[in-house]
């Protein structure tokens, strides 16, 4: 009779130590997806300007292509933020010309963002990018369609997809670099 009482202990015991180790398990499963998550939030699809107007191109896509490059080019109504002041505006803007410094500021300078399509960001050296620069405050304007960061130093595209954060889906994220002589 004592042997069977132990031998009950015994797979009580082990039935515990299955029941932690299965919440433990669970518990690791849950930390690892979470994290897996998270990594592919925070992965932003920066892409170079001219390879996005190539992509384009193949889809026959002429009137976002046109559109993309007027903003490149033509003189649209616009507003110049530096260094987190409004230093020139156009009624109805619809671009914002800005610097890495300004964009922290963004939301709270008086800006009406309803009509804004297109920000240019001048990052103009490294040290601008040491921590991302968060496009968060970007989410709000509802008809932004481009973001384009334009680098005064030469960088790769993995460095550039690592120098943003918390892009929206709905705006495209585009690089160029620009290096002033």
């Amino acid at each position: 009779m004592k042997n069977l009482v132990i031998v009950e202990l015994n797979k009580m015991r082990s039935l515990k130590s299955l029941k932690n180790l299965g919440k433990r398990n669970f518990i690791l499963t849950v930390l690892l997806l979470i994290a897996t998550v998270g990594g592919y939030a925070q992965n932003n699809r920066v892409m170079n300007v001219n390879d996005f107007i190539n992509n384009l191109s193949s889809t026959s896509n002429t009137e976002q292509i046109s559109k993309l490059k007027s903003y490149l080019k033509d003189l649209k109504p616009t507003v110049y933020v530096d260094n987190g002041v409004i230093t020139k505006k156009t009624d109805n803007p619809a671009c914002i010309f800005t610097d890495v410094k300004s964009i922290k500021s963004i939301n709270t300078i008086g800006l009406d963002n309803r009509n804004i399509e297109y920000v240019s960001i001048k990052v103009k050296s490294k040290s601008d990018i040491v921590s991302p620069v968060d496009l968060g405050v970007f989410n709000e304007f509802p008809n932004l369609k481009y973001i384009l960061l334009v680098f005064e130093f030469e960088i790769s595209r993995s460095a550039a997809e690592t120098s943003v954060i918390k892009a929206s889906e709905n705006q495209s994220v585009l690089y160029k670099v620009e290096i002033q002589s």
